[in-house]
């Protein structure tokens, strides 16, 4: 997602930033008139600030026309802070891949979790029912995330068996990294089937 923002009221610092420019986000408000000044507020955002002749390069090259003179100040966000994962990546290529494609999709809930095992990364995911058939529901799901982020394992869980509870916060989050399920008892659907265990 990208952001606009008035660099004369608010000033947006990047802090610990990557080779990409990604970093935690800080905020300073400028007015002089608030009644309490917010100084270096650290929003748990991951963020990075973005030039508009970057921004315009990017949509040539993906054939997106230009709207207009873009504004100056320009905020490109990755997401929050605790979704960064072990293997560098984020819970938003996940959520991203999940819903690229729209018949996919409509067989999800939208619940997953990414656990670590080490270096090995498996993607549980819950559907939103028991299909009967999955179909290429697994080949769709991966084809749509970028290959460096590609859970070594992807598990599909029918939607009552899901070991990650069923319930969301008082923020209406899910957790969706954490650790592995510990309830031997729980499968996935028709673990022994290809289909369903990659």
């Amino acid at each position: 997602m990208i952001f606009t923002y008035n660099p004369r009221r608010t000033f947006i610092e990047i802090l610990d930033a990557g080779a990409r420019g990604y970093g935690r986000m800080t905020i300073s408000m400028l007015d002089p008139d608030r009644a309490v000044p917010l100084l270096r507020y650290q929003t748990g955002d991951v963020a990075r600030v973005l030039g508009p002749a970057h921004v315009e390069e990017l949509m040539h090259r993906h054939g997106v026309v230009v709207p207009g003179e873009l504004p100056q100040a320009l905020l490109a966000f990755r997401g929050r802070e605790n979704e960064e994962l072990p293997n560098g990546s984020h819970v938003g290529f996940y959520k991203d891949a999940l819903y690229a494609d729209h018949h996919a999709a409509r067989l999800l809930t939208g619940a997953f979790r990414v656990a670590f095992a080490g270096d090995e990364c498996t993607l549980h995911v819950q559907l939103a029912g028991s299909p009967v058939s999955l179909g290429t529901l697994q080949e769709d799901i991966l084809r749509a995330m970028p290959p460096h982020v590609r859970p070594d394992r992807l598990v599909l869980w029918a939607y009552h068996e899901f070991p990650f509870g069923m319930g969301l916060d008082y923020e209406r989050k899910f957790a969706y990294y954490g650790a592995a399920p510990s309830d031997a008892a729980t499968s996935p659907v028709a673990p022994a089937s290809p289909e369903c265990v990659l």
